[in-house]
């Protein structure tokens, strides 16, 4: 297996965790379609502060797009952090309306809006995105 196969397979295996970290927070009977993380907040931080100043300063969320909802939830601390709650979900921000999230465009980060506000995606997740707007145009 070569390094693109092992990629994205540690890609899905997240975007799984993901998913099963985010369950307990949807209503019974919801189903899961699509999940990726965003952060909201200049994602270019990182640079300027480094990674723990943009986990400091960006708020991170998680986008789940159910079969009734687009659903933000507040993450602890960003996945890229390695603590053990890294990436676990803490409360529901919003039910949004199943509404097109926009192509992210970008070499490193794309930008798409969720509930009216920017929330940035890093490449990794893009074809997530992409998946969620092809089952919100469905």
């Amino acid at each position: 297996m070569g390094y693109a196969e092992r990629k994205m397979h540690a890609e899905r295996r997240m975007a799984g965790e993901l998913a099963r970290k985010a369950q307990p927070f949807l209503e019974p009977g919801e189903q899961i379609q699509v999940v990726f993380p965003t952060q909201v907040g200049n994602p270019w931080l990182v640079g300027v502060y480094g990674p723990i100043g943009s986990a400091s300063f960006g708020k991170h969320d998680l986008a789940v797009v159910t079969d009734r909802n687009i659903v933000l939830l507040q993450v602890s601390f960003p996945l890229h952090i390695a603590s053990p709650g890294a990436g676990r979900p803490k409360a529901v921000l919003a039910r949004l309306p199943r509404e097109p999230l926009g192509r992210p465009e970008g070499r490193l980060w794309g930008k798409v809006m969720i509930g009216g506000k920017p929330h940035w995606v890093v490449r990794s997740f893009f074809m997530d995105v992409a998946a969620a707007n092809a089952v919100l145009a469905a």
